[in-house]
């Protein structure tokens, strides 16, 4: 559990960390950081400092919250936005290190599924700012298959711009 825990950016503290088991959910705590783990696996991680972020049972992010302040992923309309959050969330679990592939497989399907569903309201050069984004992600990426699904990705988003970004 710690393990887990420490996937999703939580710190093992000695003497403070608690697991229990309420109404079916696993909920794990350490200081102010809290992971809750549903029946069917869905998650809701919470750092403790206003940044939640919900999952799937089937590993894919359903919505994440900066603060209290700012709506889910999932209910914001910018597309840009969205990417720039799942891009983070991705970033933070890959630096951390840990073998959290069912994780990142998750967050690189949620930004190829905003690509295919929101690339055709982003302007050209929001596009261009996802697919050099995504270069990113792909080069930082050790896992092949991953890498797979961020380069169909980034032809979704070529493919709606048509020749223009074709060379980037």
């Amino acid at each position: 559990m710690g393990k887990l825990a420490k996937a999703f950016g939580g710190k093992i503290v000695d003497g403070t960390d608690t697991i229990e088991t309420k109404e079916g959910k696993t909920i794990l705590k350490s200081n102010r950081q809290r992971i809750v783990i549903e029946k069917d696996g869905s998650m809701t991680i919470d750092d403790g400092e206003g940044n939640v972020m919900k999952i799937g049972a089937d590993g894919n992010v359903k919505g994440m919250q900066q603060s209290a302040s700012k709506p889910l992923v999932g209910s914001n309309t910018d597309p840009i936005q969205q990417f720039g959050n799942l891009r983070a969330a991705y970033l933070n679990n890959l630096r951390d290190n840990i073998d959290n592939t069912n994780l990142l497989t998750g967050l690189a399907n949620s930004i190829l599924d905003l690509c295919k569903q929101k690339g055709s309201v982003m302007t050209m050069d929001e596009r261009a700012l996802c697919i050099d984004g995504m270069k990113e992600l792909q080069e930082r990426t050790p896992d092949k298959y991953i890498k797979g699904i961020f380069n169909v990705a980034i032809n979704s988003l070529k493919k709606i711009s048509g020749t223009e970004l074709q060379g980037k």
